[in-house]
This record gives C-alpha cells, sequence and structure tokens, in this order.
C-alpha cells in the first residue's frame, strides 16, 4: 500500500456517502448439482451509496458497447465487501425504484488499490 492508498480511498467512500445515493447491489449467484441435474439461484443484497448517476457523453455512445440510455456511477471500495468487485451481468443495482444491469466496471487506483469502481449500468 502506498502512502497515499489510505487517505484517497477514505476521500473517496467521504465523498460517496456524502453526496450519493442509496443503492441496492444484488449479486446472482448460481451452482449446478451435476447428481441431480438441478440448478440453484441465490440472490444477495447489499446496501451501498453510489456517486449520483451520469449519462454518457456523446462521444463514448457507439450504440453497442456505450449506449445513450447507460448510466455511470461511482462505488467506493474502501473495506474490500463482499459485493466488489461488481460482477458484469452477475449483478444488478437497485436505485429510485428501478433495476439496472451492470454492464462495464472500471476500477480506479488510489496508488496500490482500488479506491473506487465506476459502474456502467443499463436498463
Amino acid at each position: 500500500m502506498t502512502a497515499v492508498d489510505a487517505q484517497f480511498r477514505q476521500l473517496a467512500k467521504d465523498q460517496i456517502d456524502e453526496f450519493g445515493t442509496a443503492a441496492t447491489i444484488v449479486r446472482t449467484t448460481s451452482t449446478f448439482n451435476n447428481v441431480t441435474n438441478v440448478a440453484t439461484t441465490t440472490a444477495a443484497n447489499y446496501s451501498i451509496k453510489i456517486s449520483p448517476p451520469s449519462v454518457p457523453v456523446i462521444q463514448e455512445v457507439d450504440g453497442d458497447h456505450v449506449r445513450r440510455d447507460d448510466l455511470f456511477a461511482l462505488v467506493a471500495d474502501l473495506n474490500n465487501s463482499a459485493w466488489t468487485p461488481p460482477r458484469i451481468n452477475d449483478d444488478t443495482v437497485t436505485f429510485q425504484g428501478t433495476n439496472y444491469k451492470i454492464v462495464g466496471v472500471t476500477p480506479t487506483y488510489s496508488g496500490d488499490q482500488i479506491a473506487m469502481y465506476k459502474i456502467q449500468m443499463r436498463k
């Protein structure tokens, strides 16, 4: 860990906690039993804070990887929580009563460690 890791990771968390909005990450995990040929799906909910979501700038929109109705938000990763890192296509984010699938995740480092993730969400 570098000297700035602790400071910047805490700063990212504090800013998102103060100015962010409440959200829930739902992690869906599937397991398959080869003996019984039965698939079991479980979901775990994690209450988090995300930065206020933003829309992509027009230059980012390509119609495939980034769509015009996608949203981006920041999620702090101070304690390496059970839900981090967010999983593409396995996790959904619910905020303001709407469910979004996580379709992209980009880590932001403070030095040696991840301070936060930029998540791309799609309805």
